[in-house]
């Protein structure tokens, strides 16, 4: 049977990160990062057979990081801890304030732990994400819209007859 984890890895961008990489990102594009490095360590989980929760991704779509968001986000991250059978930290981009309590919890319960790192550790993370195939939000959804586009634009429908 295969294990289910949870997945923790940076969701919020700090004031240090915004600061940090001002001068090259967006905090717009941190998030964007953040939300392709959650989904990179799913893939990653799912190619090693393991069954993955990820709270960045889930909850993010709805809660944003303000305070009282933040605390619901770690909420539900804390009551999947308790349902799952360990607790893995992705960390090339860093470990952010929601990762040490994600971990403390799971130190709490007597969650088993682990790290992993998906690029090599002299690569630039951020770099690599501005690039991804998942640096956009719903890759499904931007391929369908360029699809209706093209369809509007050419009068050809998709079964290939003109209108």
């Amino acid at each position: 049977m295969s294990d289910f984890i949870l997945i923790v890895s940076p969701f919020r961008v700090t004031d240090a990160v915004a600061e940090q990489y001002a001068e090259r990102y967006t905090r717009a594009e941190l998030v964007r990062h953040n939300l392709a490095y959650a989904r990179l360590a799913m893939r990653d989980a799912t190619s090693r057979g393991e069954i993955a929760i990820v709270p960045a991704l889930l909850y993010g779509q709805i809660y944003g990081g303000a305070d009282p968001d933040r605390l619901a986000l770690l909420k539900l991250t804390n009551e999947w801890a308790r349902r799952v059978d360990s607790c893995v930290s992705y960390l090339d981009i860093g470990e952010g304030d929601e990762i040490r309590l994600a971990r403390g919890n799971a130190r709490l319960i007597n969650l088993d732990q682990s790290s992993r790192m998906l690029f090599d550790t002299r690569a630039d993370a951020r770099e690599i994400l501005s690039r991804s195939e998942f640096d956009s939000p719903f890759p499904y959804l931007e391929e369908s819209r360029t699809a209706d586009y093209y369809e509007r634009n050419s009068g050809t429908h998709r079964t290939g007859v003109k209108a």
